[in-house]
């Protein structure tokens, strides 16, 4: 559902690889729900999903700290909001209320279009990154 694209480089290699990977578990999700996968599955999926978001938004907010970046602060609060979204649909999953809906659709395209295409590429001109 959704691919990895050279426009969505930020010019840092570890981040670029942590955002294709995240693009790896919303596919995951995405066609765990369309092919009706057991509850258990899902979880799993949305379990590896928060926990690699984890990871990858602490290095990332690192990073930005040791640039002592204007807009860490904001950043951070994105990458909180997303992790609560995660939160919500474990929850919901669990609660067996989770199905195959165009609202999930869009926190998936507007995290990836949102947040990847403009508030990181905006650290990748920032700091004369090479993206691609």
């Amino acid at each position: 559902m959704y691919g990895w694209q050279d426009s969505y480089s930020v010019g840092v290699q570890a981040f670029d690889k942590a955002h294709q990977r995240l693009f790896v578990y919303f596919n995951d999700f995405y066609s765990a729900l369309r092919d009706g996968r057991s509850q258990d599955q899902v979880a799993t999926i949305l379990e590896q999903t928060y926990a690699y978001t984890n990871q990858h938004f602490e290095s990332e907010e690192r990073w930005l700290a040791q640039k002592n970046d204007p807009d860490l602060a904001a950043h951070k609060e994105q990458h909180r909001k997303f992790q609560e979204q995660i939160e919500k649909l474990i929850a919901e999953n669990k609660a067996g209320k989770i199905g195959l809906s165009s609202s999930i659709s869009k926190v998936l395209r507007e995290w990836l279009s949102g947040h990847i295409m403009q508030t990181d590429r905006k650290y990748a001109a920032r700091y004369h990154l090479k993206s691609k």
